[in-house]
Formats: structure tokens, sequence, C-alpha cells
């Protein structure tokens, strides 16, 4: 008796976890994957903080977390003035020459097996089958 106890514990224990954390962490993953083309690996995501709130009746919850990338090959990541290096991942594996490179010139090389720290905030929206990321912004 005490054995089917222990184990219904077990699984209320389990369906009480937090699964926002780990619909963060696939989101992510999926998308820089996407994104940079295999370029990047995500060797961890952490710190991850949040607030859940309730705006005109939609559950959402703010978090801010920080990630590590790491590339896998040397590639380049061009900038953009207002939104950073950062508001997506994808990377070239040269600047182009000629007339196309002229929006390269302040882009950065990322070395292959080198680490990059970034800071991120998202906000993810409850919905009636779990949580969904609604968007992230690398800081």
């Amino acid at each position: 008796m005490s054995i089917s106890i222990y184990l219904v514990f077990l699984l209320l224990l389990q369906s009480c976890k937090d699964s926002r954390p780990d619909v963060l962490v696939k989101y992510v993953k999926e998308r820089v994957n996407n994104e940079s083309e295999g370029a990047f690996d995500v060797s961890g995501i952490g710190n991850i903080n949040g607030v859940e709130q309730n705006i005109g009746g939609s559950i959402k919850y703010e978090i801010d977390f920080t990630m590590t990338l790491v590339p896998h090959r040397t590639c380049w990541k061009n900038g953009n003035a207002f939104q950073g290096y950062w508001d997506d991942f994808t990377v070239a594996d040269k600047i182009p020459d000629g007339w196309e490179g002229r929006n390269w010139a302040n882009a950065k090389q990322l070395t292959a097996g080198s680490f990059i720290q970034l800071k991120g905030k998202a906000t993810m929206v409850k919905k009636s089958n779990g949580w969904e990321v609604e968007k992230i912004t690398i800081l």
C-alpha cells in the first residue's frame, strides 16, 4: 500500500512541475538552430527568473534569462543600428563583396569554439494546452 501512495505522490509532484523553463529552452534552441542554419550550439540557458501577470485577461509570464552560444564554425554576424547584433541569429560565412557588402561595415567575426554570453527577455502566454513563447528580445 505504501508503494502505491508513494507513486501517486511522485505523479502529483511531477504534474505540478513548472514547464515554462523547458518551453523557453526548447523554443530558443529551435530558433537559434533554424535562423543560424546550425552555426551555433546553445550550450546553456540559465538564470531564468520571471514574474506572472494577468494583462487584459491573458496570463503572461515575463522572463529574464542568460544563454551561451558556441559557434561551430568561424562566421560573421551583422548588426542592426536600431536593434543591435542579436535581433536574429543569422550569420554569414564571409562578408559579401562589392555593393552587397556595404551594409556589413560593422560586422563582427565570431570564432569557432568561442563562448558568446547573451542576456535576454522573453514573454510567454498561457494557452489552453500550456505555455507558448510570444517573443524574445536579446539585450
